[in-house]
């Protein structure tokens, strides 16, 4: 692995890659509240067929937090994004995976540039809670009210983190857990207390609802191949309101997209690519390299 700096749309981005350069560009784009180092041990797997770049968004990780008072909007992430795949592959379709956030955000991408993205490894990215039309005046007004009443994140220790993490998380190895927390907390001055890297400005609520609907005309723009992946043990679907593990449901949201292929992973949680990484970089390798459409 290698580590560097770059400047996007005003903003220092810590990069980490994995492989050679000269190399097919999969660019890894990580979850709310994660880093682009917990596909340290995914990329490992992946690394001798392509060189893998996955970014600390803006205000995670240890990239530079912006000083807007009013917080992130996805805008920005489809700025930064844009960018970043310019920046290494400026000629050249891509490939690119997204876990959760990441996998939302490159939804919306792959249908707003098209032309850009080859083949997209959808990791339990499935959309957020859908709100009501009435809740938009009490949102925004929430949003407004919470500017600058959020403080940071405290841990009365590393073992404080890694146990709430696992309670939402179970069956993450502690080897990777440790090595990834690098990259997700920071020391405070007092003794044995610990932070969360990313900005508190991430937890301010939206100002505007969310309708599964709005994603319906990207995924139709969509021409890259697409792979959804959602690990059977996960607490994400029920977060987003389907009750049940049913393949129907989980097709129908994506049935927008011309190419797509669904694939459970047994055992697997939320951060599926922090669980068995051979077999999902089995997965993705067998994926990417094959050219049968999908469906």
């Amino acid at each position: 692995m290698k580590e560097m700096i770059i400047q996007l749309n005003g903003l220092s981005h810590q990069i980490y890659t994995w492989g050679d350069s000269s190399l097919p560009c999969l660019f890894m784009i990580h979850g709310w509240l994660d880093s682009g180092l917990s596909f340290q041990f995914l990329a490992e797997e992946l690394a001798e067929q392509f060189y893998c770049i996955a970014p600390d968004l803006r205000g995670f990780g240890k990239t530079e937090h912006c000083l807007d008072p009013i917080g992130y909007f996805f805008e920005q992430y489809f700025c930064d994004i844009h960018d970043l795949l310019n920046q290494f592959s400026a000629h050249k379709k891509v490939f690119v995976l997204g876990h959760s956030m990441g996998g939302i955000l490159l939804s919306y991408y792959c249908g707003a540039f098209p032309d850009r993205v080859e083949a997209f490894i959808n990791l339990e990215g499935l959309g957020t809670r859908s709100n009501r039309t009435y809740e938009a005046p009490d949102l925004l007004r929430n949003w407004v009210l919470s500017r600058g009443q959020l403080p940071y994140k405290v841990f009365l220790s590393r073992q404080d983190y890694k146990t709430r993490f696992l309670r939402r998380n179970p069956g993450v190895p502690d080897k990777k857990l440790e090595f990834i927390m690098e990259g997700l907390l920071r020391k405070l001055p007092v003794e044995e207390q610990w932070t969360l890297r990313a900005d508190s400005k991430h937890f301010m609520p939206s100002p505007s609802p969310f309708f599964p609907s709005e994603l319906h005309p990207f995924l139709k723009k969509t021409r890259a191949k697409c792979l959804v992946v959602v690990g059977t043990h996960s607490h994400y679907l029920k977060w987003i309101g389907v009750s049940t593990w049913s393949r129907m449901a989980l097709k129908w949201r994506f049935r927008h997209l011309r190419r797509f292929q669904l694939l459970f992973i047994e055992g697997a949680g939320h951060m599926l690519h922090l669980g068995d990484s051979q077999e999902l970089g089995k997965v993705v390798i067998q994926f990417l390299n094959s050219s049968e459409k999908m469906r």
